[in-house]
Parts: structure tokens; C-alpha cells; sequence
């Protein structure tokens, strides 16, 4: 059996043996059992890897039952392989800039912190830097001033109740995120960035409470060409139009202008489509799919076991 500890039993493969003498080797590939047994949630999780192009991040076990004819289990052996991918990326948006780069100012007190992950659990870290440190290693030792763990959210607003932030002081702020695998929390842990902040500015994002990219959430195939568009908010709703500067998350995985026309790349990922103006920041969430649908699941099966037909469960 092949499983995922978040999917439960993916795939059941069969192989008989009518007669053995002793001491004899018997050995045999993935493409000659007998019989095999796809899950509902194997056959989801395969459609879903064959039109993504990544393995879910998870623990995987493949366990091995020797059964005599009666039913009876002579041996049983298993492995396990913990399995990361792009997916378990954690990037951080906004505020600041990674630790090390001139640093970022930024004129709001209660900044509101975005990171950009496909991971569901998240520990925040907010830290001062104090004078002669030079290091993230050095940084993360201090106590944080305002922490929050198991967050469902890829975002955190600094509330009013928390430790005021200081004109002129720099801080740095750090993310933890988690997937479970083989029964226990795999930990993903983001860079370090940094800001500086100050009481005022002379840039018109002062004026705005926010920005939005519109649109917020897109699925589209490899190589698609997208407009996107961001708009300022006032504390009163009103909408002021912003040229903001525009980039994506990974940089890799497709070309973003100084107008927010976005050209996907050609294999399928997950990224952010960012905007900022001042020190206000939004994003939206773009999956890019195989741009050549209607792969056939059914002779992919065969052709990984070499039989001449599915029996589903």
C-alpha cells in the first residue's frame, strides 16, 4: 500500500506467489503486480498532481504485507519518504524588506504583515533589533515584542493592544509554518525582514487606509496574459487611482510590468501577483495550470503498472 498521512490509503497492489522453495528470490517491478486498487482519494489526489504538476507536501509510507494462503502475515516491512515542495514555500510580503537589503521605512505604527504560503499554520514573530546587531541569527535570540501562534491566516494586522512601536526604532519579523507528516509537525521557516519606522511622510499613500488587486484570486493555464489592476482606499471608502509598483512571488515563475500585465509561466505553480504603493501592499493568488489539458488518468495508471485496466474503489 502506498498512503499519505493527511489522504489515508492512496493506492492497494497485489502480487501472488503460488509456490516458493525455500531459500528462493522472487523479484518483481512495479509494472508486474497482479492487481491494484485506487482510492477515491488516490484518484484525486493523482488528478490533482497531473493537472498541478507537484506532489502535495506530506509524509508518504508504502508498506509491504507477505500473507501465506491463508491469510496469515509472514513479514510486514514499511518506509516512509517526507516529501516538500514549492508549495511549502513561506515568502514575506510586506512590511520591510529581507534583512540585510537598505532597509525599508514605513509611516504606519500598526502595519499589517502579509506573507505568501500554501501552508494553513503559521507562527508570528515580531522583534526589536538592538543596537550592534548585525545577524538574523543574532535578531531572533531577542524576546519578541508581540508573537502570535497557530494562525489560520496569511496575514496579521498589529493591534492597538500590543507593545507601541517606536519612531525611529527598527524591527524585524519572522513566520513558522507547519504541515503535518508522519504524525508529527514538519516546520517551514521564513527569512527575516526588517523596517524602520517614522511618524510621517510625504508620500499619498498616507492619505489611504488601503489598496486592493483586483482580481484577488485567478486559475489560469501556462503562458496566459492577465491585466491586473490596483486601486487606493480612503478611511472614508473612496477609491483614488495609484500606479503602484508591481512583482511577483516566486520570480520565477512569470513576468509581471510596471502596468501589472502578468504573463504566466508555462509550468504549473502557485504565486503572488504583488502591489505596492508606499507601505501598503496587496496580492492576489494565481494557480497556473498545464497549459495542454485532458491528461488521461486512466493511461497514466497503466502505464506506471503495466495493467490493462483500472479497478477504482
Amino acid at each position: 500500500t502506498v498512503s499519505g498521512s493527511t489522504t489515508g490509503i492512496l493506492v492497494l497492489m497485489k502480487k501472488s506467489i503460488l509456490s516458493l522453495t525455500r531459500g528462493q528470490v522472487v523479484t518483481f517491478s512495479n509494472r508486474e503486480f497482479d492487481s491494484y486498487s485506487l482510492s477515491s482519494a488516490g484518484s484525486n489526489f493523482l488528478d490533482n498532481v497531473m493537472q498541478t504538476g507537484i506532489f502535495p507536501a506530506d509524509t508518504y509510507t508504502y508498506r509491504v504485507l507477505v500473507k501465506d494462503a491463508g491469510g496469515g502475515i509472514l513479514d510486514e516491512d514499511e518506509d516512509i519518504n517526507i516529501t516538500t515542495n514549492p508549495t511549502s514555500d513561506l515568502d514575506l510580503i510586506s512590511p520591510g524588506i529581507l534583512f540585510g537589503d537598505p532597509i525599508q521605512t514605513i509611516i504606519n505604527a500598526s502595519p499589517f504583515f502579509q506573507w505568501f504560503s500554501q501552508l494553513n499554520r503559521f507562527d508570528f514573530a515580531l522583534y526589536p533589533i538592538n543596537s550592534g546587531q548585525l545577524s538574523e541569527e543574532d535578531i531572533v535570540q531577542n524576546r519578541p515584542i508581540y508573537q502570535e501562534t497557530n494562525l489560520q491566516t496569511n496575514s496579521i494586522l498589529y493591534p492597538a493592544s500590543a507593545e507601541k512601536l517606536e519612531e525611529g526604532k527598527s524591527y524585524a519579523w519572522q513566520v513558522k509554518g507547519y504541515f503535518s507528516g508522519s504524525g508529527k509537525n514538519q516546520v517551514v521557516i521564513s527569512p527575516v525582514f526588517w523596517f524602520s519606522l517614522q511618524s510621517t511622510g510625504a508620500n499619498i499613500s498616507a492619505s489611504l487606509e488601503r489598496i486592493e488587486v483586483i482580481p484577488n484570486e485567478i486559475t489560469l493555464a501556462g503562458g496566459s496574459i492577465v491585466q491586473f489592476l490596483a486601486q487606493g482606499y480612503t478611511i472614508e471608502n473612496e477609491i483614488v487611482n495609484i500606479s503602484p509598483q508591481w512583482k511577483i512571488i516566486p520570480s520565477v515563475d512569470g513576468e509581471v510590468d510596471e502596468r501589472g500585465l502578468f504573463i504566466a509561466g508555462k509550468h504549473p505553480s502557485t504565486i503572488a501577483v504583488v502591489a505596492t504603493f508606499g507601505d501598503l501592499t496587496d496580492y492576489s493568488t494565481v494557480t497556473v495550470l498545464w497549459a495542454e489539458p485532458g491528461i488521461n488518468m486512466k493511461h497514466f495508471i497503466e502505464q506506471l503498472f503495466g495493467l490493462p485496466d483500472i479497478q477504482s474503489k
